[in-house]
């Protein structure tokens, strides 16, 4: 029998063995969502996560603690779906809660703090997920040792954020001071080493340290087949930035294999509109472009980006993958939709990022190439002027 065997079992069973301790079956179903949220079944854990917080409000009161650790058990789902509006949505009113009932230091309050911040990331909101890792991270060490492990995911979150802000120097350090802590106290084959080492790789590509990241990264994925499996959420997300590594040394041939790995086993385990599909629809594209396979990757471009702006609309993902859909309307000469995307994508990077951001930049060079291949020397120009070259303190990917 299998984990998930098992599960199902015991959730089927919860309703009429607890029917008199509701506060039992509730924390139950808790656990049982978080489970299925380590084996990355993430509409599972959704629906025992629903059923928790409903039963919870109806049988214990909207501010008892464990129908609150069952509204952040269903945010956690949320966010794991993909749904960063609702996750933010219920993370926030949940931490409220928690606040008046629990009290500031309390470690739900603070693991709910902690989220938060994650579900803000999932939104694009990365000034302020900064904001409230840092806040977090100050109470944790107040309250907990400097190697607990919510002070260390802490840590590797506000690092995350900082990555993505262009931060590099900062997160790198902040990352390799978060491993060495986590390797002191888990060991080197825990889950969240592993997520650190991929997240480590992805940096070091970020900054340029090609061979570091390509070893740190085939190291990650070796442990992660070896401790999840093939098939894990996780192992697809070490195989993608494998990907971005060798794509990065131009070895397209290697990358090629990797991205569509994980294009169709997230096709077939997410299904064609979940985040980290349409991500996988991207990076896939990019590559088939690199090859020359324009009218093919033109196709996964406008998937990933039609499916983007339906789950996320507004995003930095939206932006980001609509500059390079806009990039191969320029490959097929369809210069009016091809500027028409780009400007869009311009403008909402310059909001998000700012003007010297990597990803600003990247897409103010793909509207001088537009304008260059249009034959339109004065567009060209005004937005050359504007062109500083990439921040390489910036992450590219």
């Amino acid at each position: 029998m299998t984990v998930r065997e098992v599960l199902d079992t015991a959730a089927a069973r919860i309703e009429t063995q607890f029917a008199n301790q509701p506060e039992v079956g509730v924390s139950l179903r808790i656990t049982i969502a978080f489970t299925y949220l380590g084996l990355g079944e993430n509409t599972a854990a959704q629906q025992q996560a629903e059923l928790a917080f409903e039963t919870g409000q109806r049988e214990l009161g909207e501010e008892h603690p464990t129908t609150l650790a069952a509204a952040h058990s269903l945010a956690r789902a949320y966010h794991a779906l993909g749904n960063a509006t609702e996750a933010e949505r219920l993370g926030r009113s949940t931490l409220e809660a928690q606040r008046r009932v629990l009290g500031e230091d309390h470690p739900q309050t603070l693991t709910s703090m902690n989220d938060l911040g994650l579900f803000l990331q999932g939104g694009g909101k990365w000034s302020e997920a900064e904001q409230l890792f840092r806040q977090v991270l100050e109470d944790q060490r107040r309250v907990n040792a400097n190697e607990h492990p919510d002070t260390l995911a802490t840590m590797n979150n506000l690092a995350s954020t900082l990555r993505w802000q262009g931060k590099l120097v900062e997160a790198e350090q902040l990352y390799r001071d978060t491993l060495g802590h986590f390797r002191n106290t888990l060991g080197e084959e825990h889950p969240k080493i592993l997520v650190l080492l991929q997240n480590l790789a992805g940096l070091l590509k970020a900054s340029g340290k090609l061979p570091e990241a390509e070893s740190i990264a085939r190291q990650c994925l070796d442990l992660s087949v070896d401790v999840l499996g093939d098939s894990h959420p996780h192992t697809l997300n070490v195989v993608n930035t494998l990907g971005y590594i060798l794509k990065a040394q131009g070895r397209l041939a290697e990358a090629m294999p990797l991205y569509r790995r994980v294009l169709e086993q997230r096709l077939a385990l997410l299904g064609d509109m979940h985040p980290d599909t349409l991500t996988a629809m991207n990076n896939f594209a990019s590559v088939l472009r690199a090859q020359g396979e324009l009218e093919e990757a033109e196709e996964w471009f406008r998937k990933a980006f039609g499916g983007f702006n339906q789950v996320q609309p507004g995003s930095r993902l939206v932006r980001i993958i609509q500059g390079n859909y806009g990039d191969s309307l320029r490959d097929l000469g369809r210069f009016d939709e091809a500027e028409a995307h780009l400007l869009e994508s311009y403008s909402g990077l310059l909001t998000l990022f700012g003007q010297n951001h990597a990803r600003t930049q990247k897409v103010l060079d793909f509207l001088v190439q537009l304008y260059d291949s249009w034959g339109k020397p004065d567009a060209a120009n005004k937005y050359r002027s504007i062109l500083s070259g990439p921040d390489q303190s910036n992450p590219t990917d």
